[in-house]
């Protein structure tokens, strides 16, 4: 199953014993593949989210997968870092994966499929965008934009080509 949002509802929960008091707490507990832009860690856990960064450990991936990630309910794979499935076999819990690229080709599909593990991705979200930033570096290239002002900053003077020849 597939879908493009991941919404608040939606989070997959887990529940932990919290110190030998007997008190639940309900949390998400979320892994990180990759180290991604401080903002977006600051963004989730303060959403609640429990975030797990293997990056800063000094444990092995493996190491840390086997120590940590037992009761990991979500993946957010920023980039596009393999999810195969011998890192879908050390996530016993998980529930969904959500990838912030538009392709799949990184992620094991037929094993979350058989799993019933939910891959969301931002679906034609950045489609516009690239779009638009491919037509910009088109004019740049052909009006000769960034080469001019490189060579305005060189302090060349003069009749300066805006188009190609």
């Amino acid at each position: 199953r597939k879908c493009n949002r991941f919404s608040r509802n939606s989070r997959a929960r887990i529940t932990e014993t919290t110190g030998g008091r007997g008190m639940e707490q309900q949390r998400t507990v979320l892994f990180l593949r990759r180290y991604p832009f401080k903002a977006l860690t600051d963004a989730l856990e303060s959403h609640g989210l429990q975030v797990l960064k293997p990056w800063e450990s000094h444990l092995t991936l493996d190491a840390f997968l086997s120590s940590h990630c037992g009761g990991v309910r979500a993946v957010l794979v920023y980039g596009l870092v393999p999810i195969d499935s011998a890192l879908l076999q050390k996530l016993p819990s998980l529930g969904v994966v959500v990838t912030t690229s538009i392709g799949l080709d990184h992620i094991d599909l037929p094993t979350c499929r058989s799993r019933g593990i939910i891959v969301a991705n931002s679906g034609d979200f950045y489609t516009e965008d690239a779009a638009d930033y491919a037509v910009g570096l088109l004019l740049d290239v052909l009006r000769r934009i960034s080469a001019s002002e490189r060579l305005l900053r060189r302090g060349v003077r003069g009749d300066v080509p805006l188009a190609c020849r």
